[in-house]
């Protein structure tokens, strides 16, 4: 089973404040102080430009290794936060990278299996309990001719 997180700004999230904050987690990463929670919020960044379209900016993918696991990012813009651009959104997977192998990663990448928005319905002063979940269980984007190439990793 791996982990997960959403991180994105919200009105008031489970901190009692607004801003950009861990809005759901899985028990893995429920404890914001925990070492594992803190290597995730890491990935929890997404350069924008100030004047750019959130609609025109790239998806930031990617994955680390931190304490002896697997961290895999996905991260968009999104729309202006109280009138600032650069707002976000973040999921961050953690895993082993037995679980997590490169070949399964790359066929994530615009893989439905990302949340990209935050729906608006975070606010909630409780941080909302997200499942651990099987990585085989997640759907993938369609097979790419980089499977190949990542077949060992």
């Amino acid at each position: 089973m791996v982990e997960q997180l959403y991180y994105c700004w919200t009105k008031r999230g489970p901190t009692g404040r607004s801003g950009f904050q861990i809005v759901a987690a899985s028990p893995g990463l429920r404890d914001r102080t925990a070492p594992l929670t803190q290597a995730a919020l890491h990935y929890c960044r997404y350069p924008a430009r100030p004047d750019s379209d959130p609609s025109a900016s790239p998806v930031s993918f990617g994955w680390a290794h931190e304490l002896g696991l697997r961290l895999v990012f996905n991260r968009v813009a999104a729309d202006a936060v109280q009138g600032r651009p650069g707002g976000f959104c973040a999921h961050v997977i953690v895993g082993r990278p037995e679980e997590l192998p490169t070949s399964m990663i790359v066929r994530w990448y615009a893989s439905p299996l990302w949340w990209t928005r935050d729906p608006g319905g975070w606010g909630d002063p409780e941080l909302s309990l997200l499942p651990a979940f099987r990585p085989d269980d997640m759907p993938m984007s369609q097979p790419a001719p980089v499977d190949e190439l990542f077949s060992s990793a």
